[in-house]
């Protein structure tokens, strides 16, 4: 969450010319982590088992990953593992991958600069079109337009 409004500040004090937007999406993706913070139900907690498949995901971007490694990963069956991340993370293995994923390439365009096709291979996309759609699908913006350089 930090990162977020760290982000936002950036973001405010320099001129772009979609900063309104990049706002904008900005503070929905913290208005939408403050309303799943809230509706949580009090006895549902993230376990360390799940807090360590999330952090494997985050370790691992960069190769092909399912709920499956991960099953096999930490000893679990595929159900199991889908049955954990959605009771404890709302969603499941493939998505959570999928979005982790696309944050790391928007890192990857907008910090470090690098090209659409490079982001592409350094989070696990053999294909730089299928790339583009899956980023577009979660950002709401092809990954051409997030490269700040």
């Amino acid at each position: 969450m930090h990162d977020l409004f760290q982000r936002c500040a950036v973001e405010y004090e320099r001129f772009h010319p979609y900063r309104e937007h990049l706002l904008g999406a900005l503070f929905k993706e913290i208005w939408l982590r403050l309303a799943g913070y809230w509706q949580r139900p009090e006895g549902r907690r993230t376990t360390l088992r799940t807090a360590g498949m999330a952090a494997y995901v985050r370790a691992n971007l960069h190769r092909p990953l399912s709920r499956r490694d991960l099953a096999g990963q930490f000893h679990l069956t595929p159900e199991h593992v889908n049955a954990l991340f959605r009771r404890e993370l709302g969603t499941t293995p493939g998505a959570f991958i999928q979005w982790e994923r696309i944050r790391l390439a928007y890192r990857l365009l907008n910090d470090e600069g690098l090209s659409v096709k490079e982001a592409a291979d350094r989070t696990g996309f053999n294909d730089q079109f299928h790339f583009s759609r899956v980023f577009k699908r979660f950002t709401g913006q092809p990954p051409s337009r997030i490269r700040s350089r």
